[in-house]
């Protein structure tokens, strides 16, 4: 019996021993796959994160394949932009030479027709003249003004024994057209004087004088002293 009590408590022992460990393997085992399943959800949690982030990749990708496309179609406006500005300065530039080239041309048909226009002035400037000097000349053939020096001797103050005179020396003018009178004739006195006596003498003197006059005031004409013609003869009055 106490073999048979040993061998029984053997047994028990055993099957504690066996119980115990397959209670502590399963609790192992239980810890194991919860830890297991913490894992698998990391990993899932992993791969969701990496999808997101792929997914994030992916579209900044698409992003920056915009940014590239636009930047690429911004370089290909820009070239055209510059190949269209150089154009434009080019065009610009043709234009300027164009306006200098055609202004210089103006300039030059201007001063040639300012030169031709003075040249034209000139001669019809010398041919007036000409034509005017001719006139002038035909005009003072056909027109003269005859100065004729006059001595006229007046009775101012008469008494029974001795007379006064008053003595007018001056020059009496008129123009004549073609050796026609064409006005009246004037009388401009010189010199006055009063003389008690008055003989052949005196009378020549006064007659000297009075050409000598005409003379010396004649010339203060200018140019319109060629009109004027003296006459050969005094005119002498005496009344």
């Amino acid at each position: 019996m106490d073999a048979i009590s040993v061998a029984i408590g053997l047994l028990l022992g055993i099957a504690v021993t066996s119980i115990s460990s397959v209670l502590w393997h399963r609790s192992r085992l239980r810890v194991l796959t919860e830890r297991l399943s913490a894992r698998e959800q990391e990993l899932s949690d992993a791969r969701v994160e990496k999808e997101r982030a792929c997914d994030r990749l992916r579209a900044s990708e698409e992003s920056v394949t915009a940014l590239t496309d636009e930047l690429a179609r911004a370089c290909t406006e820009k070239e055209r932009l510059n190949v269209h500005s150089r154009g434009l300065e080019e065009s610009l530039s043709a234009q300027r030479r164009e306006f200098s080239d055609v202004s210089r041309q103006r300039e030059q048909e201007h001063k040639e027709a300012m030169d031709r226009l003075s040249a034209e002035f000139k001669a019809e400037k010398a041919e007036a003249y000409s034509e005017g000097v001719q006139a002038g000349d035909r005009a003072t053939r056909m027109l003269t003004v005859t100065v004729f020096p006059y001595v006229y001797m007046r009775k101012v103050n008469e008494k029974v024994f001795w007379t006064k005179k008053k003595v007018e020396i001056g020059y009496r003018y008129q123009l004549f057209a073609a050796n026609l009178p064409c006005l009246d004739p004037k009388d401009i006195p010189l010199e006055t004087s009063e003389e008690e006596e008055l003989d052949d003498a005196m009378v020549e003197i006064a007659t000297k004088r009075a050409i000598e006059l005409v003379k010396t005031v004649l010339p203060l004409a200018g140019p319109l002293g060629s009109l004027f013609r003296i006459a050969d003869q005094v005119l002498v009055e005496n009344r």
